[in-house]
């Protein structure tokens, strides 16, 4: 019984760590989730052309016009890197062709290894919302975390871009 909690816990920690060494590039980065770097240009191909393993590329043949767009688009994304979960979907959402937010979506029973994996990498959450989930809130950066019957949601967003684009709007640019 002893050697089961552990093999689990050791699971456990190494999905973890995996999350963790993905994020390798921007690693001391607060800016930065998955690899995407928030308010920074979306770089990634269409997933018909050649691209690194472990990298990000973009699901709809279009989405390079999308990246160009002047004003807000939301960009489906596949690929990735390795986050041990058994699947998970993201998306992003670009404000003048730089990333604003990106979500990522996983089954609802990897709500507990999200909520490490961002603590570790965010710190310890600084509020929950008004369901109770975890939310992370720095300068530049709002982390919400939401867990369904079905899935669980996290959503990272760059506060300076999200102003500014709510700014345009409030003056009617």
């Amino acid at each position: 019984m002893v050697k089961h909690s552990y093999l689990k816990a050791s699971l456990a920690l190494s999905s973890i760590l995996l999350l963790l060494a993905s994020q390798a590039a921007h690693a001391g980065d607060p800016n930065s989730f998955l690899g995407l770097k928030l308010g920074a240009p979306l770089e990634a191909r269409t997933c018909d052309q050649p691209h690194a393993e472990g990298t990000f590329c973009l699901k709809d043949p279009d989405g390079p016009a999308a990246l160009k767009n002047p004003g807000h688009s939301n960009v489906e994304l596949s690929g990735g890197p390795d986050l041990d979960l058994s699947y998970y979907r993201t998306s992003v959402d670009l404000i003048d062709g730089k990333i604003e937010s990106i979500m990522l979506s996983s089954d609802f029973d990897t709500a507990e290894k999200l909520k490490n994996a961002l603590t570790i990498k965010f710190g310890p959450p600084t509020s929950t919302d008004n369901l109770g989930f975890p939310v992370w809130d720095s300068k530049n950066i709002h982390v919400s975390m939401g867990v369904g019957r079905l899935e669980t949601v996290v959503i990272v967003d760059y506060k300076p871009l999200k102003m500014r684009a709510a700014s345009k709007t409030a003056n009617g640019m």
